[in-house]
């Protein structure tokens, strides 16, 4: 019984503050809206991929085995080779931009596709084109290079970036993590506001605060009701 008077005061509690709950929820997604919208930085994707796979002249099933795992292998170095300057700083060059380490560093993503040989380059900029020349230009650099310093001569061009496409701004992600944190914050801020109140409203809490008997009560009129009655 007492359980149940318990998630009946809850219940009472968010019916009477339900305005102040949807203000807060409201401004939180307002704010998410407004915020996504004017720091949104418009962004173009693309995507190259390369393919490193070591070969021999022998038939023998262990020895493919053996350069597949190989091949792996070599694949997560050529991740972390493609991202040295050495590497970057010749795409630069060849696109005929200044050279700036940093900033391409921080437009290229390398990653190896699953569990297999091939490796997708992406490239986010503001401006698609150069995207798409960044991500044609590493592919093409990786391969020379990955000749010149490893002797890796079985790295091969899969697919070329295409023309690179917009990212969207993630509004509605944000609007939803924002509705559901600020049904949350609204809905802590009321028990807390109502914990920390510590006013006698009914004739139970007075009863069982004093921890005596209530006689009466003398009902609360405002001001229309006492103008009705005259």
């Amino acid at each position: 019984m007492e359980e149940e008077l318990d998630i009946r005061q809850v219940v009472q509690i968010l019916t009477k503050r339900w305005k102040l709950i949807a203000l807060i929820v409201i401004l939180a997604v307002v704010s998410s809206a407004a915020y996504t919208h004017y720091t949104y930085v418009p962004k173009h994707k693309t995507t190259s991929t390369l393919i490193v796979m070591l070969r021999t002249d022998y038939a023998r099933g262990d020895q493919q085995i053996y350069d597949v795992r190989l091949s792996r292998e070599i694949v997560e170095t050529i991740e972390r080779f493609a991202q040295s300057r050495l590497v970057l700083d010749e795409v630069t060059d060849r696109l005929g931009y200044e050279r700036d380490y940093e900033r391409l560093l921080e437009s290229i993503e390398i990653n190896q596709y699953a569990d297999t040989e091939i490796l997708e380059i992406t490239v986010t900029e503001r401006d698609p084109v150069r995207a798409q020349d960044t991500a044609n230009a590493l592919a093409m650099v990786l391969v020379d290079k990955l000749v010149d310093y490893m002797q890796v001569n079985n790295v091969r061009l899969v697919d070329s970036a295409d023309e690179a496409v917009l990212i969207p701004p993630r509004t509605l992600l944000n609007v939803t993590v924002a509705l559901v944190l600020g049904l949350m914050a609204g809905v802590g801020l009321i028990f807390l506001r109502e914990a920390l109140d510590n006013t006698l409203k009914t004739p139970e809490d007075v009863q069982q605060v004093l921890g005596v008997p209530v006689l009466g009560a003398v009902r609360y009129f405002d001001a229309r009701e006492r103008k009705e009655r005259g």
